[in-house]
Order: structure tokens, then C-alpha cells, then sequence
């Protein structure tokens, strides 16, 4: 099976995230898209993984930055700080 790359990147990118998503509801989004695009990781072996799929790697990296990205742009809007926070 081929792997269209362009597809999966873009559902990343363009996965919604909600301030009332969990980390455990965001991972089941990622791993549906995974899914539903065919990207698997490497085997599971007792000390972690062998032989990361490429693509895999590429994916998470970019879940990662996509969710960080969110938490750095919630970060810049002070106006979303509880007034309770402030002295």
C-alpha cells in the first residue's frame, strides 16, 4: 500500500483541537488518522521499538509540533488567563 504523505499531513495539520480536548482523546485522533491513511509503526520489542517507519516518525514529529504549536498560541493570548492568576 502507498502511503499518500500529502493526505496525511494535511489531516494533522487540519486536526481540530478544542481547549476541552483531552491528551488521551487528541492521541485516539492522531492514531484514527493513522489508521484510516495506513501509516504503522515498527515492530514492538521488549526494550521499545525496531525499525521506526519513516513515516511514522514524520507524523508524530508533526502531532507533536502541531500540539505544542496550540499550546504556545494559547500561551500568547493573555486574555484567556483567569483573572485569579494576576496580582
Amino acid at each position: 500500500m502507498t502511503i499518500n504523505m500529502h493526505d496525511v499531513t494535511y489531516a494533522i495539520i487540519h486536526m481540530k483541537i478544542e481547549d476541552a480536548d483531552t491528551l488521551a482523546t487528541l492521541k485516539k485522533r492522531f492514531y484514527s488518522i493513522m489508521s484510516k491513511h495506513g501509516v504503522k509503526n515498527g515492530k514492538k520489542v521488549k526494550n521499545g521499538v525496531q525499525c521506526s517507519n519513516p513515516e511514522w516518525v514524520a507524523c508524530n514529529k508533526l502531532f507533536y509540533d502541531r500540539l505544542t504549536s496550540k499550546l504556545e498560541m494559547d500561551s500568547l493570548f493573555i486574555d484567556k488567563i483567569p483573572k485569579k492568576l494576576w496580582y
